[in-house]
């Protein structure tokens, strides 16, 4: 993050405590993991937002109660969209509504090869290399035994949540027969050391009226929370879509971010959120990312980042090792923008 930046997050997060209540290598870096498959290299419900008060039912933007260090990360995961389509072309007007909320990246990178495909975004994310997988291929076939930020989670006695539009049961395997959820989205079934937790923690996530998401909005998000809307919901599109897949997006995050970020562990400081992309497109990898935490609206950062810096903050928030190509990441934004310190681990 530029001085100017740092500067002005610093600021604000004196203001809001005085005011309230007591870039990583380009590719991804290979650890020793072993796959199995074909790899080819390179529970209380919120009220309706519109008829109440309800701070996590709320349009996002108000002030934060408290301005924490963040304990908690979601990563809201959309798809296949260069970032010139997403901010500044018109079709996103909730999104560019919002940028003024979160720090903006601006020199994103997904890091990993434009011609291939969704998966090893997911897995890089997840455990900071694609272990050479470049194909789409189902859990049924393709596992991956190496060390992943759900066990990290885990081990550390604490819960992660995959929260997955359009799935029909927990951790479902297979695509859905309707063309809308994609199991390549979801990242967990494809760690073997995850298989049993997954049946419980990869979950339906629900509609704004009810499910595993919004509950999880009100009484409390777990440490790790990764949420996939569906193939009409994310940018990807697909046959079963109707209207512009970039203009959906937008009116689906219109509908959730504001509980996502009226919540109160956004609003306490302790949830930060990371909103970004899978991938661009066959030409161009350059995505748009925001973070949001209170500390950071308004900010800016200009240097070069791509997914091994998001897996490096999401580390640090969470306070595991930082894994494969995170461990010489730098981050989406320095980790004492956020309080974090440097002796966490």
């Amino acid at each position: 993050m530029g001085t100017t930046s740092r500067l002005l997050a610093l600021g604000l997060a004196a203001l809001l405590v005085g005011c309230t209540a007591p870039s990583g290598p380009s590719g991804p870096v290979l650890g020793s993991t072993s796959v199995t498959g074909p790899a080819t290299p390179d529970a209380t419900a919120l009220p309706d937002a519109a008829t109440t008060s309800d701070p996590a039912a709320t349009s996002a933007g108000g002030a934060a109660d408290a301005a924490s260090s963040p304990t908690k990360v979601l990563l809201l995961m959309e798809e296949n969209t260069q970032v010139g389509e997403v901010l500044g072309a018109g079709r996103t007007p909730y999104l560019e509504g919002v940028v003024g909320q979160a720090a903006r990246v601006t020199d994103m990178q997904a890091g990993y090869p434009t011609l291939c495909p969704s998966l090893p975004a997911y897995l890089l994310l997840t455990s900071g290399s694609t272990h050479g997988v470049c194909n789409s291929d189902g859990p049924g076939s393709l596992q991956v035994e190496a060390p992943n930020l759900f066990e990290e989670v885990a081990t550390s006695g604490r819960e992660w949540r995959v929260y997955a539009e359009g799935m029909r049961t927990t951790c479902q395997r297979q695509d859905s027969d309707d063309g809308r959820y994609a199991v390549r989205h979801t990242a967990a079934p494809y760690y073997p050391s995850e298989a049993e937790r997954c049946e419980r923690w990869q979950v339906p996530l629900g509609d704004t009226e009810g499910g595993a998401l919004r509950e999880g909005l009100a009484s409390g998000l777990p440490a790790f929370s990764l949420v996939v809307p569906d193939l009409c919901h994310d940018m990807h599109g697909g046959d079963a879509c109707t209207g512009d897949r970039v203009e959906e997006g937008d009116a689906w995050l219109s509908r959730w971010l504001p509980r996502i970020l009226g919540s109160s562990d956004y609003r306490s400081g302790d949830l930060l959120v990371v909103l970004t992309w899978d991938e661009g497109s066959t030409l161009s990898n350059d995505i748009a990312t925001l973070v949001f935490h209170p500390v950071l609206a308004g900010t800016t950062v200009d240097r070069r980042t791509d997914h091994c810096d998001t897996l490096r903050t999401m580390s640090e928030v969470l306070d595991v090792p930082a894994l494969g190509c995170a461990a010489q990441a730098v981050g989406l934004v320095e980790a004492e923008d956020l309080g974090l310190g440097l002796d966490r681990r």
